[in-house]
């Protein structure tokens, strides 16, 4: 639209409209961000959940010579070094 449009709706009797107009889409994006943000956070913990789960049946994502980290502490206090 060319500037001009905007005097054309810059009148009192229009201002209420637009306010309440601006603050309704306003307030749909807040909500779709906030939705989005704990959606995002509730993959996180679920994933977190999963991969514990699968850790504990032996099916974690580990390299096939790689040690958990309780593993290299216990070796470190046996005088082992890696």
């Amino acid at each position: 639209h060319r500037p001009s449009s905007i005097l054309t709706r810059w009148r009192w009797e229009l201002v209420a409209g637009d306010a309440v107009s601006g603050a309704v889409v306003m307030a749909v994006i807040v909500v779709s961000f906030l939705s989005m943000m704990s959606f995002a956070d509730f993959l996180r913990f679920h994933g977190q959940d999963d991969e514990a789960r699968a850790g504990e049946r032996g099916l974690g994502r580990r390299r096939a010579g790689a040690r958990a980290p309780r593993e290299r502490e216990e070796n470190a206090e046996d005088g082992h070094v890696e």
